[in-house]
């Protein structure tokens, strides 16, 4: 429903108050850098890098507030799980929807309230003043003024004040519904200690002395009793690792964890990453171990996984893959060049450019100029076999030039063999002048066609130019598993 919704909203904005944009972008430096970073956006999107492309919406917005941002903004929102803040930006673009006509403006209301059904409350009291933490996010201060909005599901609250044991709980909550949390703080002599835990794999349970306290990767150092701590990370398909630290009184401290892939657990519920690379030959790494040049899909565990792309003279790639169990998770990877990569690039494809057409139009000139002179010599070729059949009609039986008769009068039968030679002589220079006009029409096409060749096998010297785009959304068609693909058009 939420899908299909997004579907018929993000298609009917047609580049709302964004027409005019487009006019001055060249001439506005902010408009140009808005531009962009709505197109990085829009790849990073298709790429499947919502935290990227929500970065990247996010600065275009502020250098050049529209509604029709905020509704890419609160689509990537959609794409994150993350309906409280979908709602926050849809509620900004019904609060100025500037030029958007009454049936879009319908269709964002409808799709922020099926994302408010999403939105669940938490009312958090504590016997002191606290600073509370949501999935280790600072989320307020205790007393609240209003119960804090999360997605439902489930959330590691903290409570953290001065002079106390800071103390979590986990809690489930389902949207539209209200839980309350009520926390003890014990008194403390002794300061909160501070424990950064460090891994390349994601989506993996941080427990301290058995409790869970997060996933990784973990926004924040863990605040925790002093003392001595169990730390451990698990994850389905992984064997667990278990570490332990002592901390005292305000210590910091932190511990890395490297976890193995469990070949003992059964792996029929794996899946497999497929990787659409814009470059060849390109290095991947998964959850900080390299597995070489990327060539086939790789078989995971299910779940989120740290991908990183790489491939000399182009910027690396790091993003979240989330594998679908017993599936194929398809996720595409457009790399950018770095600036020498990309200065190279176009001064290659433009010297082969300037090579292709310099050549076809030097092979076309060849190439007419031969055809005029065969033409034109084809005229004096046949006039000189005429003269030719003529001269040897004088060498048939009682003409003048009969070999058994008294020959010309003067010169005799020498003046006849000249003629014939002369005559047979200029029919072979211009048979001659043929044939080098027939190889100058093949070496004009060859050339004509070897410029052709260069040009249609040349890459485009604005491959990683980013094309103008307008501020608009259109669907862009269904995908395996029942999710909703949207395209990008626009202009700035």
């Amino acid at each position: 429903m939420i899908a299909r919704t997004w579907a018929a909203l993000l298609a009917a904005i047609l580049c709302v108050g964004w027409a005019r944009v487009g006019q001055a972008a060249g001439a506005d430096p902010a408009r140009a850098e808005a531009r962009e970073r709505y197109e990085r956006g829009k790849q990073l999107y298709e790429d499947q890098d919502y935290k990227g492309a929500l970065a990247e919406f996010t600065r275009a917005q502020q250098l050049i507030p529209s509604p029709a941002t905020l509704m890419n903004i609160a689509r990537v929102y959609v794409a994150l799980n993350r309906p409280v803040e979908a709602v926050n930006a849809l509620d900004q673009v019904l609060a100025h929807p500037g030029a958007l006509k009454p049936d879009q403006i319908e269709l964002a209301t409808r799709t922020r309230d099926e994302q408010k059904k999403r939105v669940a409350r938490l009312t958090v009291t504590t016997n002191v003043a606290a600073n509370l933490e949501v999935d280790g996010l600072p989320a307020g201060r205790t007393p609240l003024s209003e119960p804090l909005r999360v997605a439902s599901g489930a959330h590691i609250i903290t409570a953290i004040a001065a002079g106390f044991l800071p103390a979590r709980k986990e809690v489930t909550v389902a949207g539209e519904s209200t839980a309350d949390l009520k926390f003890e703080l014990e008194p403390s002599d002794s300061k909160a200690a501070h424990l950064t835990v460090k891994t390349s794999l994601p989506d993996a349970e941080v427990l301290v002395d058995g409790q869970v306290v997060g996933k990784t990767p973990l926004p924040t150092s863990l605040t925790l009793i002093p003392g001595h701590r169990a730390v451990e990370l698990r994850r389905v398909g992984y064997v667990g690792s278990r570490k332990e630290i002592t901390l005292g009184d305000g210590a910091s401290g932190a511990l890395a964890f490297d976890l193995e892939e469990d070949s003992a657990a059964a792996t029929e519920g794996w899946g497999y990453l497929v990787l659409a690379i814009s470059e060849s030959e390109a290095e991947v790494s998964i959850d900080g171990r390299p597995r070489g040049v990327y060539q086939k899909s790789l078989r995971l565990p299910p779940g989120a996984h740290l991908l990183r792309v790489e491939r000399g003279g182009f910027e690396p790639i790091e993003r979240i893959a989330d594998v679908r169990p017993r599936a194929e998770t398809l996720v595409r990877v457009t790399l950018q060049p770095t600036p020498d990569t990309r200065l190279s690039y176009v001064e290659k494809t433009r010297r082969q450019q300037v090579l292709g057409w310099t050549t076809a139009g030097i092979g076309t000139a060849i190439a007419a100029a031969a055809t005029v002179f065969v033409i034109a010599n084809s005229g004096q070729l046949d006039d000189a076999k005429k003269a030719r059949s003529m001269v040897d009609a004088t060498f048939a039986s009682g003409q003048i030039c009969d070999p058994a008769g008294a020959g010309p009068a003067m010169g005799g039968h020498d003046l006849c063999d000249r003629q014939r030679a002369d005559a047979y002589d200029k029919v072979n220079n211009h048979e001659l002048r043929r044939t080098i006009g027939l190889v100058g029409i093949g070496v004009g096409a060859a050339g004509m066609v070897t410029g052709i060749i260069l040009l249609i096998s040349n890459d485009n010297p604005h491959k990683y130019d980013h094309a103008e785009s307008e501020l608009a959304i259109t669907p862009g068609g269904w995908v395996d598993g029942g999710g909703f693909r949207l395209g990008f058009q626009g202009r700035f």
